[in-house]
């Protein structure tokens, strides 16, 4: 069944592992190397080059009585070269216009340093993944440092609220390691039952913890799921359908949130035609106020619903999505307000409607074409686009080029905010303003080499 296999996957790269003592300890990972051209609307244009070196092992420790015992470490460098002005993949992971998960990670040890930190390049390494797992014909325990992902949307998930991809990332491989514990039980063939519990991070109060449970069974061919999850002081409702209808897939996923009325909005932040310098808090997800301030709207409970459909004709896969934000603001004075939230990778959006098409054509066995195009729907109008071609050279070798562009309405009033730094600091510079969501990313080209071993 589709959805019970979609399990946060602690594979590694398609290569395959290496075995290297007979099947019980294996070499896994990649490398890459993006390099790419960012210009914002209203800055100088930036070269940057990422380079992530990511090796993995894995020791099967234990194998008996139906029982697997193994433990699973993988360790990051990435050096990051850059020249010019605005961000072009944001932070060190990489992405599009810097609006990434850049507060604090829920981690509760410290595994990351930065090895340099200079005008034109930062090396940091960390181990991003940490795990010892039991597993079972029935059950599965992961404790450590994981990647956990929840929900079944495409571009957007209401559901996946631990470490959330961006949708306007380029590079969405895999996700950053958080300190988790999880445990997944299947109750029978057609139900599985998942539980994940993240301790607060370092350094803050135990009411920024996450915990929560999802059942998914399968019901008449369509695998239907219900959760309820408390994520840093709100409380998460909801749940997804998914199946097919005739030839194409169909998903429906929403989930009502009761909101703490101080998350995300409690300080009151800089709204002015020229604002520098303004920090986003690592400690608390909130911007440090410059000179001219104003409160942030009240904070209510909210729904957040996503619809999809994929389908394919021939060697073209298409996917169509449509995602409501009650969260989201009605005006778009109001998008700083929203600013922490984004920052800190617990919301994906500012406004409140997108529609989104994806389309991937494999042109040959060796080449594929993607396009991604995302719609802020209403007014403010915007638009993101993200169009690449990826050739494998090799079995384990790919290449790739792409452009991300923005569109967006403007307006004498409102206004920019640039991209934040990997520091955490957040530079609004309203100097030159813009009333759509997306024209406050930049556009960028890119190249991108990676090599799975």
């Amino acid at each position: 069944m589709a959805a019970l296999a979609a399990v946060a996957a602690l594979a590694p790269g398609r290569a395959g592992a290496v075995d290297l003592v007979e099947d019980r300890l294996q070499l896994f990972g990649f490398a890459k190397s993006l390099t790419s051209y960012a210009h914002p609307t209203d800055a100088r244009g930036r070269w940057e080059t990422l380079t992530r070196l990511r090796p993995g092992l894995r020791w099967n420790a234990l194998r008996a009585e139906g029982i697997e015992v193994d433990v699973e470490a993988v360790y990051e460098i990435r050096a990051r070269a850059f020249e010019g002005g605005g961000g072009a993949t944001g932070d060190e992971v990489g992405g599009a216009g810097g609006f990434l998960a850049l507060g604090a990670l829920p981690r509760v040890v410290d595994l990351d340093k930065r090895i340099a930190d200079g005008d034109h390049l930062e090396v940091v390494h960390e181990v991003d993944r940490l795990i010892l797992g039991v597993h079972h014909d029935r059950f599965r325990l992961l404790v450590g440092r994981q990647g956990v992902t929840w929900g079944i949307g495409s571009i957007w998930s209401p559901e996946d609220r631990f470490v959330p991809f961006n949708p306007t990332e380029i590079d969405q491989y895999e996700k950053r390691g958080i300190d988790a514990v999880r445990a997944t039980l299947y109750p029978s063939d057609l139900s599985q039952l998942d539980l994940v519990w993240v301790p607060a991070p370092r350094g803050r109060s135990s009411d920024h913890a996450r915990a929560g449970g999802r059942l998914t069974v399968n019901v008449r061919g369509y695998d239907v799921t219900a959760m309820g999850a408390y994520f840093d002081r709100d409380w998460v409702l909801g749940g997804d359908l998914r199946g097919n209808l005739g030839d194409a897939a169909v998903r429906l996923e929403a989930t009502y949130t009761l909101a703490d009325p101080r998350v995300g909005r409690e300080a009151r932040v800089p709204v002015r035609d020229a604002i520098n310098a303004a920090r986003l808090d690592p400690s608390t997800g909130m911007l440090l106020p410059g000179e001219t301030l104003a409160r942030a709207p009240a904070r209510g409970d909210f729904v957040e619903v996503v619809a999809g459909v994929d389908y394919s004709v021939g060697d073209l896969t298409m996917t169509f999505e449509y995602y409501f934000n009650g969260e989201g603001f009605r005006h778009p004075e109001d998008f700083v307000f929203g600013l922490p939230r984004l920052a800190q990778g617990e919301a994906q959006q500012l406004g409140r409607h997108y529609a989104a098409a994806v389309f991937s054509y494999q042109a040959t066995p060796l080449l594929t074409l993607n396009h991604t195009a995302i719609a802020a729907i209403g007014a403010p109008a915007s638009a993101f686009t993200a169009t690449s071609l990826a050739y494998n050279l090799l079995a384990n070798l790919d290449v790739e080029v792409g452009v991300d562009l923005t569109l967006g309405a403007r307006s004498p009033l409102g206004g920019r905010f640039a991209a934040l730094g990997p520091t955490g600091a957040l530079d609004l510079r309203l100097t030159r303003v813009t009333k759509g969501e997306f024209q406050n990313y930049p556009d960028i080209v890119y190249a991108k080499i990676q090599y799975f071993f």
